[in-house]
This record gives C-alpha cells, sequence and structure tokens, in this order.
C-alpha cells in the first residue's frame, strides 16, 4: 500500500490552512509584552519622549483589579541626565484581539540631544517572574536598539551619542534571546524531549535533529521577513499536536510496536478535536483533520518501514517548519528596521540553536548514563516520560484548540 501520496495531501492541508488565515503571529504563549521609544525628537513638533507600550489582556490578570493606566504610569519611568521625568496623560489605542496599547509622553526637566537616559519598567515582573519586555529605543531618526528587560534586569541605561548597533554587535544582542526563548518554551523543549526518547541511536538522534533544526530555521527566517504570514492560533494548536504525536510514537516504539491501537487512538483524537475546532471556530478545522491524515499515512509508513529513518526525518521536518513559526512571534512584533532584521535574526536563530544543542546534550547524558545502569531503568524512563509528553501535547492541543 502506498502511504506518500495520501501523505503529501495531508501536508498540503496542514500548511494551506496554517498560512491561510491572514494575521502575523504576535507572539509565543509566554508572557512577553513590548514597548517603542522615541526618546529624542524627529522634529521640532515632536519634542518630547514618548512611549507606545502593548501588553496581553490575560498577563493584565495577574494585576487584580489595579487601572492599567494607573499600574503603567507608576511602574514605567524615564530619566534624562538622571532627572526623573514626569508622565502626561496615557492614551488607549486600537490593539490587536487579546492585547491592548498604550502610548503617553514624558516632560523631562532638561531638553536638546547628547543626553544620558535610564528606562525603569516594573509592570509585570512581581505578578510573573518569568515575565519577559522586548524595548525597541530610538533617538531622533537613528536607532538605539533592542533591549530585554527581564525579573533580574529591570533597566535600561543610554548613553549620550551613541552610535547606533552595528551589524555584529545586533546579531550578538540577539544571541542570548534565542536561548532565553528556546529555554523557557517547554512545549519546544518537550518536543525535543518526545525526539530523544523516539531515537534508537546516535545516527537517528542526528537526523532527527538536523530535520527539526532545518524545518524551523527556514520558517523563522520567512516568517521574520514578513514572506509568510502564520496563522497563530492554529499554530499554537498544531505545536502541541506534534509534541503528542511524536511522544505517542516514541510510547508505541517503546512497547515494540504491540498495541495498534495506540497510533489509531491518536488519529481519532485529532480527528475529533477537528471538529471541536469547527464548533469553537478558534483555529483552522482543516489543519487538524491534515494533521490526522497525515498521522495516520506516518504510522503507516513506520510500520512498513520499520528500519528506516525516512520518515521519521520527514515529519520531523515538517513539525519543525511549524515550532518555527512560533518562534517568529518576536521578532515579528518588534518590527525591527530593514537594515537590523537580517543581523537580529541570524543572531537568534543561532541562540535557539544553542539553547536547543544544551539540551539535546543534557538528554542524551541523562539516557546513556540510564542505559549503562541498567537497561531495564532506561525503558522504563522511556515510557514514562513518553506518556508525560504525551498528556502534555493532548493538553495543548486542546486548551489551543478551545482557545484557552
Amino acid at each position: 500500500m502506498r502511504v506518500w501520496p495520501c501523505a503529501f495531501v495531508g501536508l498540503l492541508v496542514v500548511l494551506t490552512q496554517m498560512l491561510g488565515s491572514v494575521g502575523f503571529a504576535h507572539a509565543h504563549t509566554r508572557s512577553v509584552s513590548y514597548s517603542w521609544w522615541q526618546l529624542e525628537p524627529q522634529s521640532e513638533d515632536s519634542a518630547q519622549p514618548s512611549v507606545r507600550y502593548n501588553l496581553k489582556r490575560l498577563d493584565l490578570t495577574a494585576l487584580g483589579s489595579v487601572q492599567v493606566a494607573t499600574r503603567l504610569s507608576a511602574t514605567v519611568r524615564l530619566f534624562a541626565d538622571g532627572v526623573a521625568c514626569r508622565p502626561t496623560t496615557i492614551d488607549e489605542l486600537s490593539a490587536p484581539p487579546g492585547w491592548r496599547s498604550f502610548s503617553w509622553s514624558f516632560d523631562c526637566p532638561t531638553s536638546g540631544p547628547g543626553r544620558s537616559w535610564r528606562i525603569e519598567n516594573d509592570v509585570l515582573f512581581a505578578a510573573i517572574p518569568a515575565h519577559l519586555h522586548f524595548a525597541r529605543v530610538e533617538r531622533g531618526r537613528a536607532a538605539e536598539g533592542e533591549h530585554v528587560l527581564t525579573e533580574h534586569q529591570r533597566a535600561i541605561t543610554l548613553r549620550p551619542e551613541r552610535p547606533p548597533p552595528s551589524w555584529m554587535q545586533t546579531l550578538r544582542r540577539f544571541v542570548p534571546l534565542g536561548i532565553e526563548h528556546i529555554l523557557s518554551g517547554w512545549d519546544h523543549l518537550l518536543f525535543l524531549f518526545a525526539l530523544l526518547l523516539m531515537a534508537r541511536g546516535k545516527r537517528t538522534v542526528i537526523w532527527l535533529v538536523t530535520g527539526f533544526t532545518a524545518g524551523h530555521s527556514v520558517s523563522l527566517a520567512l516568517a521574520a521577513m514578513g514572506q509568510l504570514e502564520p496563522h497563530q492560533p492554529t499554530v499554537e494548536a498544531l505545536i502541541g499536536a506534534s509534541v503528542a504525536l511524536v511522544a505517542v510514537e516514541a510510547f508505541w516504539l517503546a512497547n515494540e510496536r504491540r498495541q495498534p491501537l495506540i497510533p489509531l487512538i491518536a488519529v481519532l483524537g485529532l480527528a475529533s478535536c477537528a471538529i471541536l475546532a469547527a464548533v469553537r471556530q478558534t483555529v483552522a478545522p482543516v489543519a487538524l483533520a491534515g494533521v490526522a491524515l497525515l498521522a495516520a499515512c506516518y504510522f503507516l509508513a513506520v510500520r512498513q518501514q520499520a528500519n528506516s529513518d525516512r520518515p521519521r526525518f520527514a515529519i520531523t521536518t515538517l513539525f519543525g517548519v511549524v515550532h518555527g513559526f512560533g518562534f517568529a512571534g518576536v521578532l515579528g512584533e518588534m518590527s525591527l528596521p530593514a537594515e537590523r532584521l537580517l543581523p537580529a535574526l541570524c543572531g537568534f536563530n543561532v541562540g535557539v540553536e544553542l539553547g536547543q544543542l544544551a539540551v539535546v546534550a543534557a538528554l542524551m547524558i541523562v539516557l546513556i548514563l540510564l542505559r549503562k545502569h541498567d537497561a531495564g531503568w532506561r525503558d522504563r524512563f522511556v515510557e514514562i516520560g513518553a506518556a508525560a509528553a504525551t498528556c502534555a501535547g493532548v493538553f495543548w492541543l486542546l486548551t489551543r484548540t478551545l482557545g484557552m
């Protein structure tokens, strides 16, 4: 029985539905916010420093009943030459679904170019310690650069007459951001974990990691440069599906394919989620149906080519494409200027790869030690780990399909 024509149809359905809805991925599912600062006037008509600030509605629930404008006024502070600037009235702007956007200016006691600046931000870090804030800063018509604020680094200090960042400075600045993004993305990490549980040797590990890297590198670049505009809710649901399917195969292989109901249940579960998506109208239901068709073909191919890594390489590369669209949200939302997009993209991707390699190396060491100590321990670890990863993938698939 030839399964590849059927698999190609499923792949085509997934890609067209994932890319068919307009709307760029604003960010990945973690807690993030963004700000755009204009510190020195572009003209005499805009003499005051100003900022536009975007936050997720879901993150704002962590602040309780506090008024957002009041919170921003008290916790976003600007200093010019060490002297505090006074915020003006905060206006709320129109924003994409799931977001709130605000804009305001500052009255500063000193004026003129060549000042030193300090930006402090404590909006969400106390309530959400894992929160990340991305700030893009401009001085007049010159870009100062992009900055990442965390719980441990809540301020930006800018010296007078600082030249715009060079190509290499921009690249180096985005490497830590890529590492941070992969190490804090639990769905990406669990996908890598399930891949290693599925692998049966170093050669297979190299094949799978290479496929995942190739897939997410291509989609990350295309999405970040605006060549493709993925539908974010569908992408997030498909990431959950990818974790569940790879973990299901790892569990199936751990049982030496003695239980054919395992992949069958996985395919039926995906089909059920497609029906649920059609009812809820949150993600593209045809995309989930396409994944179900693709999964059915894939499991048949694995049974027919038990000793070949090619089916696994193909499915891992496809899921890498999906995960790459998830990675691209951070760079897309920052709206980087064209001259710094390429070094930022290169640095971010290098950071993702470094973080990914560190995770793979650590997991490989654990699996090798378990195998040397007791092969039975390793088998139990694989079964328990695959079952846990399956549960997490199903949870993400369901909650994202339901729009939660």
